[in-house]
């Protein structure tokens, strides 16, 4: 099964995703339902990765590339997701409850319905980002630039 795979390659050493990436650059990994619970992943490339509904709570994802990914409903609270690149990705209805985004860069992102609950998004990059329906309940955006998003219904 593909997944497999490419599960196999992200539980080897630090190196042997980004070795993967650099041959097979086009091949988009179907990494979807999986479950990435506390998982190490801080400084990957999961650019254009297929996560929908996957599980990442409490994982670290610190300054990992995740452009144009599908997130679309994954679980991500908690997760520490500081100086990571999402831009123009999708997480619509995604649970970033209590999630670190500091400096992370949310360029064009889909965050549509998305919770964002205590998150801390301090100095994070959301310009031009959708964040129709999002829930900030204390929410932490110091210094965020939200010039051009979407901000209807939060």
């Amino acid at each position: 099964m593909a997944e497999e795979k490419y599960l196999n390659i992200l539980k080897q050493d630090k190196d042997a995703w980004k070795k993967w990436r650099l041959a097979n650059f086009e091949e988009v990994g179907y990494l979807s339902e999986i479950d990435f619970q506390s998982a190490d992943l801080g400084g990957e490339d999961l650019s254009g990765a297929f996560l929908r509904s996957v599980n990442l709570r409490g994982a670290n994802l610190e300054e990992a590339s995740l452009i144009k990914a599908d997130l679309i409903e994954a679980c991500l609270d908690r997760a520490n997701l500081n100086e990571a690149d999402l831009s123009r990705a999708n997480l619509g209805r995604a649970s970033l409850y209590n999630a670190f985004l500091g400096k992370a860069k949310l360029r064009e992102a889909h965050l549509a319905n998305v919770v964002l609950r205590e998150a801390v998004l301090n100095e994070a990059d959301l310009f031009m980002a959708y964040l129709g329906e999002a829930d900030l309940y204390r929410a932490e955006l110091r210094e965020a630039n939200l010039s051009k998003a979407n901000l209807s219904g939060v």
